[in-house]
């Protein structure tokens, strides 16, 4: 019998709390102010790359919630 090729797995795309702070470069502090949604999967919490991106890009020409990320 042959083997069938494995096919690889696809990129992931969720990603934690702290995923996501490592993934924009920030700390998981300045995630939860951002209000960047969050997926829930029972009491699971992953965040979509594509909202952070999204959310990152929008905080960044906005100026942020509350504070700029350039400085005071």
């Amino acid at each position: 019998m042959e083997e069938q090729p494995v096919l690889p797995l696809p990129p992931v795309r969720c990603l934690t709390k702290e995923q996501a702070a490592e993934y924009l470069g920030i700390g998981v502090t300045l995630l939860s102010e951002l209000g960047i949604p969050a997926i829930k999967f029972g009491r699971r919490c992953v965040y979509d790359k594509v909202d952070l991106t999204t959310g990152w890009k929008n905080i960044s020409v906005e100026g942020g919630p509350e504070r700029s990320l350039y400085g005071p």
